[in-house]
């Protein structure tokens, strides 16, 4: 929504309503850190000195780019066209959502491997797994690490269910 609200305003030569809709959409950043915080103590959830360090920093850059950011970026003599601003802020929040996709890529991998070390089995039985193949592509991923020493385990612990 940002992407799309500041592209409209770099373009400006568009009609009022198009540049109202812009303006609207413009402000959907205000709410971007309301979630991104939350998403970012859930992503770093296991590693509390992690969290505090990227939570600082996170909150660092926004506060320091606030003071001297717009100042460059926005400056009154070119209101209220303001094309350097409209066309940065589009291009920051293509890079932001293209960073937050690559970011939940890596997520999804990590939520899928911390699974596994809590015991829990994951599958996706819309592309045709069970749990069964899941299980054995587990056992077979655990062989190769341990050169076949946890199938004793992993057979024993079925028996015991």
């Amino acid at each position: 929504m940002n992407l799309i609200g500041n592209a409209i305003l770099a373009v400006w030569d568009v009609p009022d309503s198009a540049k109202w809709v812009g303006f609207c959409f413009g402000y959907w950043s205000w709410s971007q850190s309301s979630t991104f915080y939350p998403l970012m103590n859930d992503i770093l959830r296991h590693d509390a000195n992690q969290r505090s360090i990227e939570w600082i920093l996170s909150y660092l850059f926004c506060a320091q780019s606030n003071v001297w950011l717009n100042k460059i970026m926005y400056p009154t003599t070119e209101a209220p066209k303001f094309t350097k601003g409209f066309t940065g802020a589009a291009c920051w929040s293509a890079v932001q959502g293209i960073a937050m996709m690559v970011g939940l890529v890596f997520y999804k991998r990590d939520e899928k491997r911390e699974a596994y070390d809590n015991g829990i089995v994951v599958y996706n039985s819309a592309k045709g797994e069970t749990k069964e193949s899941a299980l054995l592509q587990i056992r077979e991923k655990i062989s190769k690490e341990t050169n076949g020493e946890v199938e004793a385990i992993a057979v024993s612990s079925e028996k015991s269910k």
